[in-house]
């Protein structure tokens, strides 16, 4: 009897191990990033497809619940190709977008229209490979996620060691049956901090110009 009980503790040790390794992570709750995400949509009254690119470098707090943004968007391709520079501070709290585009002289304020980017791999996904990318001293070893979220397919790529973003894709339907599939990656990500004190700290301009909208 007792090497049947050390058996099925052994047995429950290595189930709980292989849970824990299975179960996706997250990664910290501040962090620093570039980001490129390119995206395809198709909207319900059309049949071509819209593509756009977003490159950017972004503060994330997820206590305070405020990211900084800025870069620029390419939208179209061509002559019909638009660049549209921005600096933007996203407040989650008071449900407010903060920013400027094109150098723009003055600060715009508007609601936000999304809940803010979450800093956990999806809970409904599940790990599906762990491999290697890179080579030599610059090596990384990676988990691959996959699963379903919110209507949406993912594949998600994270560090092993401490769950450091990647890369990920989503496709689906979003609620008004636009489809979209999007592809970004992270670059240069560094946790547990922003890149200073006042980073996240919303300009007085725009403060004053949301009084001044409030007041009309």
């Amino acid at each position: 009897m007792g090497l049947i009980f050390e058996y099925l503790a052994i047995l429950t040790a290595s189930i709980c191990l292989v849970y824990a390794v299975d179960k996706p992570c997250c990664f910290s709750k501040r962090f620093i990033a570039n980001m490129t995400i390119v995206t395809a949509t198709i909207r319900t009254s059309s049949s071509d497809p819209t593509f756009t690119e977003n490159r950017l470098h972004v503060d994330y707090d997820k206590d305070r619940r405020r990211e900084r943004t800025y870069g620029y968007i390419i939208e179209g391709a061509g002559l019909n190709q638009t660049k549209i520079k921005y600096n933007v501070w996203n407040d989650y709290t008071s449900g407010k977008r903060y920013g400027y585009t094109n150098n723009a002289p003055t600060c715009s304020v508007s609601p936000l229209d999304r809940d803010q980017f979450d800093h956990c791999v999806p809970d409904t996904l599940r790990l599906v490979a762990t491999y290697i990318i890179g080579s030599e001293n610059g090596a990384v070893r990676v988990n691959s996620w996959e699963g379903t979220s919110d209507n949406f397919q993912y594949t998600y790529v994270t560090s092993v060691d401490n769950c450091t973003p990647i890369s990920f894709i989503r496709y689906g339907e979003t609620a008004d049956g636009t489809r979209l599939m999007e592809n970004t990656l992270f670059s240069d990500v560094t946790q547990y901090k922003v890149s200073s004190d006042d980073a996240l700290d919303i300009p007085q301009a725009c403060l004053t110009a949301d009084v001044a909208n409030v007041g009309k």
